[in-house]
């Protein structure tokens, strides 16, 4: 057994297959992917947040694209984890609860899920 730190990278070292993959689902399903995340998140954060969610979710899924798409080693998530804090920041600033934030994150991974699982409902996917 390796090292943690060793681990972690591997963990971060997708196969070139699954790269592609995901490169293409955040590229062709990055609408569905967000309009997915807009339902989800309208339980959470109200109608009101619906343009906020589209330019945030927009950014991230870019991100995320731009990792997955950008070389063969360890995935830069960086621009990422700057995009969720400032998405977080201004979140509380707004007056959101924590649990209110981390429950939009999650949402936004629940809707890749479903599109990469070919289905913009979680609950439709099989086990």
């Amino acid at each position: 057994m390796g090292s943690p730190v060793q681990e972690s990278q591997e963990q971060l070292m997708p196969q070139a297959h699954i790269r592609v993959l995901m490169a293409e689902l955040l590229a062709q399903r990055r609408q569905q992917v967000l309009d997915a995340w807009r339902v989800r998140g309208r339980h959470l954060a109200g109608s009101g947040a619906a343009d906020e969610l589209q330019r945030d979710g927009a950014a991230v899924l870019d991100a995320l694209r731009d990792a997955f798409s950008e070389g063969d080693g360890v995935l830069d998530l960086a621009p990422v984890r700057g995009l969720l804090g400032d998405f977080s920041s201004r979140r509380a600033r707004s007056g959101d609860r924590p649990a209110q934030t981390a429950g939009l994150v999650l949402a936004l991974r629940e809707a890749m899920l479903a599109e990469l699982a070919g289905t913009s409902n979680p609950d439709d996917r099989s086990a």
